[in-house]
């Protein structure tokens, strides 16, 4: 035997003794050209009521699996017409490793590290051999160089994370 629960106008409060009863809809909205559209829901649980660029829903969260990374160097010079990779080396276009490799880290001071006044972790972000991104902490240790654990066959960022203060 169904009980029907209590119903209320919309305009009412809702209260903590009302009685409430679970339903899963579909929200939908009469748009401005007369059409009744579904409303979206993104990934961080936000309605969306318009569609967001794909650079915008990148920044927010709002793709799985998808974000962004700030790439940056420098040319000092392009020739007309010839088109050009931006990174920070002399060469006109970087070698990249065939295998992945653990990778060797060493400051040109003796101040980086547990020992001293400098930075004391440097932060890897790559790829494995399989092309899934990695991140490494690495301990320096002054001008002496420090084995990473990870291989790495491709390292896009590596940034200090933790010095003396």
């Amino acid at each position: 035997m169904y009980v029907k629960p209590s119903s209320h106008r919309i305009t009412d409060a809702i209260i903590g003794q009302d009685d409430a009863e679970l339903v899963k809809s579909v929200l939908t909205g009469l748009s401005d050209d007369g059409v009744f559209r579904n409303v979206h829901v993104s990934i961080s649980n936000r309605l969306q009521t318009v569609s967001q660029p794909y650079t915008y829903a990148v920044s927010e969260g709002d793709l799985l699996n998808h974000y962004g990374i700030l790439k940056f160097g420098t040319r000092t010079s392009v020739a007309a017409g010839v088109t050009s990779v931006i990174w920070e080396g002399t060469a006109a276009l970087y070698t990249y490793l065939t295998t992945a490799s653990a990778m060797r880290v060493v400051s040109s001071s003796a101040q980086d590290g547990a020992g001293g006044t400098g930075l004391l972790t440097l932060r890897l972000i790559g790829l494995d051999a399989n092309f899934a991104e990695i991140e490494e902490d690495i301990t320096l240790n002054g001008v002496t160089p420090v084995i990473s654990t990870k291989s790495f066959i491709r390292i896009f960022r590596a940034y200090g994370k933790t010095s003396k203060k």
